[in-house]
């Protein structure tokens, strides 16, 4: 069987939650950087961004 792989940009919980892996990018000084995270990093940020923009 052929593996796949399925590369997707969100901010939706509900995608974090199944991910099998989850990159944050940061971007400082006109340069960006990829780190791996935690799916709970991944919420934290995904519910902080929520709530910013609420206000």
């Amino acid at each position: 069987m052929e593996s796949s792989q399925f590369i997707t940009t969100t901010f939706r919980a509900e995608l974090v939650k199944v991910a099998d892996k989850i990159y944050g990018v940061t971007h400082k000084n006109r340069v960006s950087r990829v780190n791996v995270v935690t799916k709970e990093e991944a919420l934290d940020f995904i519910e902080h961004d929520q709530s910013h923009n609420a206000e």
